[in-house]
């Protein structure tokens, strides 16, 4: 498996060497500072991951708890649904329901990957990810999943030439994340 395959998780092989080579283009040219962005609900683009050694094997969440996230995970799935505009608004008021758990920064020390941390760290700059620890994981990937269905759902707009094969394979992708957090959590089934 190769690095950016390592990097991207699910994505096909195809898809992870485009985005190997897009880049290879980038850090070789000079790094510019980025324009401030303000496209998300909550004014911050940027996903936030927990560290693959951080995520926790097992969660004993309380009723409480498990209450808050079975709904949050109801309305992200009635939102990826949706037809897109819709959906994408569902989802920016999730964005903003589910709001900041308590993190902190994380940085990476090690991979697990042929790719050392610098390369890791590039790979985020790229993307926009911030590799975080939290106090309540469960709430962390929840906002993770939201705010990564958000922004292809938004993405899904701006593409002329996106199959509908595709977006739907897409989004059925999302849906079928979000069914096997309800598991792991024992929230219970979703709709």
């Amino acid at each position: 498996m190769s690095v950016s395959e390592s990097l991207l998780g699910t994505a096909s092989a195809d898809v992870a060497e485009e985005v190997a080579a897009t880049m290879a283009e980038r850090a070789a040219e000079d790094r510019q500072p980025r324009p401030e962005r303000h496209d998300d609900p909550d004014g911050n683009d940027v996903l936030e991951l927990i560290l693959p050694d951080a995520l926790p094997a097992e969660l004993h969440l309380p009723d409480a708890e498990k209450e808050v996230l079975h709904a949050m995970l109801c309305d992200l799935v009635a939102a990826l649904r949706m037809n897109r505009q819709d959906g994408a608004e569902r989802l920016a008021l999730l964005l903003l329901r589910i709001g900041s758990p308590d993190i902190s920064s994380a940085p990476v020390e090690r991979t697990g990957i042929p790719a050392d941390a610098e390369k890791v760290a590039d790979f985020d700059e790229f993307f926009r990810v911030s590799r975080i620890a939290s106090t309540r994981p469960s709430l962390s990937l929840v906002k993770g999943l939201a705010r990564t269905a958000h922004a292809v759902v938004r993405l899904f707009d701006r593409l002329d030439d996106l199959s509908e094969d595709r977006a739907k394979q897409q989004i059925d992708g999302f849906i079928a994340y979000a069914h096997l957090m309800a598991r792991t959590f024992g929230l219970g089934k979703l709709p």
